[in-house]
Formats: structure tokens, sequence, C-alpha cells
């Protein structure tokens, strides 16, 4: 019994150990992305604007229930206002539309873009949500189009 328990322990460490190895490639190679891929669409990363210094915190990606596929990044950073700054800027450079205003002299806040996708139909949008040393980039492609007036 006992030599059994031990095994099982062993398992699980060895398990967990092969995890966190995983996932931590997984997040050295976002910080050196220098795109995001939702699909067909490409979109600069934020590492392809401000530099590959940004720590990588974590990465997610999956379907929602409302079927809205998404990827999440998350960073540490000492400059996320100049950050921010640059990457939006960048952005609406390249043809993506402010659809929250925001502004980056805020200690906390989020910033909202969006662009069409070249999937027809579809539409990129991003949210990025900031705290004082830390930011979230959450890319969105969902059904629709965008709508100017």
């Amino acid at each position: 019994m006992k030599g059994r328990k031990s095994l099982a322990i062993m398992v699980m460490v060895t398990s967990l150990l092969v995890v966190f190895t995983a996932g931590c490639g997984i997040l050295k190679n976002t910080a050196k992305l220098q795109e995001y891929e939702m699909g067909d669409d490409r979109i600069p990363s934020i590492n392809a604007v401000v530099g590959e210094e940004r720590q990588a915190t974590g990465v997610e990606a999956g379907i929602t229930a409302e079927n809205v596929q998404f990827k999440q990044y998350s960073y540490s950073s000492d400059s996320v206002t100049d950050d921010l700054q640059a990457y939006t800027q960048h952005l609406r450079e390249i043809g993506w539309v402010v659809t929250k205003d925001y502004n980056l002299t805020q200690s906390t806040g989020e910033v909202e873009l969006a662009k069409e996708s070249v999937e027809d139909e579809m539409v990129l949008v991003m949210a990025i949500v900031y705290e004082s040393e830390k930011y979230e980039v959450r890319i969105n492609k969902l059904k629709g189009v965008l709508t100017f007036y």
C-alpha cells in the first residue's frame, strides 16, 4: 500500500513538472511573438511594436459559450502607459478603429479597438485591460461588420 501511494505521488509530481515546463515554454515563445494569429488574420503583437522586453505571464485561447473565438495574452511591464500608447497608435495607423474612449493617463483602464477580419462578415475586437505594471491583450473574433456613422 505504501509503495502504491509513493508511486502515485511520484507520477503526480512528474506530471506537474511536465505541465509547468510546457507552460514556461509557451510563455517564453509568447514573449517573442511578432504577430497574433486568429485564423487567417495576422495582428502585430505588442512585442512587435515595443520590443521583446515584455514578460509574458499568461496565455489563453478558446471559444466562448456564444461561439466567439478568443485569444488572451497577459504581460508585465514597467512602462505600461508607453507600451500602450505606442501599440494603440500603431494599430490605428494600420486600420484599427477605437470603439471605446480611453485615457492612458489613468492608472487602470481599458482600451478597445476593432477591425474587419480578412474573413467575410467577421470582426476582430481587441480589448486591452491595464493596471500600473501589467496588461492583458484579448482578441475576440466574431460575426459582424463594422459600421461607421
